[in-house]
């Protein structure tokens, strides 16, 4: 909410009598757009959101829990495994056998506190770390954890292809388009012109993106506890909690790496994790951050708020981080936005695929004066 809160004085502050003609947010930034066009409907013109995610609780459970359904630690069992790896987790576990799941390696050192439930252990060993005292500590935990990002955004690779041989068949890919008029898919070019799926129907392609399972957000899946650093939503300080020393006895943090000289010692004094500590911290503590929009920001009470706002999506089809579910879930509930699919893309806006799409849609939308 205070985040909200900030980008209305910004816009006050810059244009106090102006709306923002578009507002662009990718991954967290289009939870963070969505929750700021909702409550200040009036100041946003048109938006265009990449990468989608709404931080309902199976999406953090997708990439940080490691019992989720058919989630990343599944799809990348040597990534989680070194992931866990790094800040003690499985110590004790069976290691050397790669063919035992990231659920059956369960070890005494893998507790982190009595109310963390035992699936996101990691998630909030890395907050301990990523808040310790120890800035070598500190470093090691964020290394680990963009090392886990990266691995998760280059897993499966495999993409569209029309079955040629040719050099450009991944640059000339179509685009998954979803008609929310007509509750259906379609293929494009990437001048909206229509296109072939190579046999296959796009309601099948669509489906075949899919990744989460069937949890349902209203059936008891959020995962948000009291750890030691938990914020209590209804008692709320105005500031997050630092680690509480009395809260030695209940962690067992890893030590700090042994082979560190000097000179890194330094180095990693003046290194301030901050990107890993924001998203480890929000995840953990995610029912308090989402307040009012925790329950689901698909409700329809919540999307009529936005539904006359020009929306353009962008989604990777092979986007891990923020996997195509939750694009096609918005996409449902708000039949005036247009989805666009890039069935190549991946979750960063610096993938070719992606880039090319964010251009198009805010070129369409400048030349449109906000409208579609």
């Amino acid at each position: 909410a205070h985040l909200v809160e900030d980008c209305e004085a910004l816009r006050l502050h810059l244009q106090p009598s102006h709306r923002w003609d578009v507002v662009l947010g990718g991954s967290w930034g289009t939870t963070l757009a969505l929750a700021y066009a909702q409550q200040y409907s009036e100041s946003v013109g048109a938006l265009v959101l990449r990468g989608v995610c709404l931080f309902r609780p199976k999406e953090i459970d997708w990439l940080f829990a490691r019992g989720a359904a058919g989630g990343a630690a599944k799809m990348n069992p040597g990534g989680w495994k070194a992931f866990e790896g790094a800040v003690g987790i499985g110590a004790s576990g069976n290691q050397d056998d790669d063919r035992s799941s990231s659920d059956d390696r369960q070890s005494d050192s893998d507790t982190v506190h009595p109310l963390v439930p035992a699936d996101r252990t990691a998630l909030h060993r890395y907050m301990d770390c990523l808040l310790s005292s120890d800035p070598t500590l500190r470093l090691h935990a964020a290394r680990a954890w963009m090392m886990w990002e990266m691995s998760v955004t280059k897993a499966n690779q495999t993409g569209f292809t029309d079955g040629t041989d040719s050099a450009d068949s991944e640059q000339s890919s179509p685009i998954l388009v979803w008609d929310g008029a007509r509750g259906s898919w379609a293929y494009q070019n990437a001048d909206g012109s229509p296109a072939d799926g190579c046999g296959i129907p796009p309601h099948e392609r669509a489906r075949s993106l899919r990744r989460f399972g069937p949890a349902d957000d209203a059936s008891g899946t959020v995962r948000s506890v009291r750890s030691p650093h938990h914020i209590d939503k209804n008692s709320a300080p105005s500031m997050p909690r630092s680690i509480d020393p009395s809260t030695k006895d209940l962690i067992e943090l890893p030590p700090p790496p042994s082979n560190v000289n000097a000179e890194q010692t330094v180095a990693a004094k003046k290194f301030l994790p901050a990107q890993a500590m924001l998203t480890c911290f929000y995840s953990a503590n995610d029912r308090f951050v989402m307040g009012r929009y925790h329950n689901s920001m698909l409700d329809e009470a919540i999307v009529d708020q936005v539904r006359n706002i020009p929306c353009i999506a962008i989604q990777g089809g092979r986007d891990h981080i923020c996997p195509p579910d939750t694009a096609m879930d918005l996409a449902e509930a708000w039949a005036e936005m247009e989805l666009r699919i890039c069935l190549n893309g991946g979750h960063s806006m610096y993938d070719e695929n992606i880039t090319s799409e964010i251009v198009r849609a805010t070129d369409r939308l400048a030349d449109a004066g906000g409208r579609m």
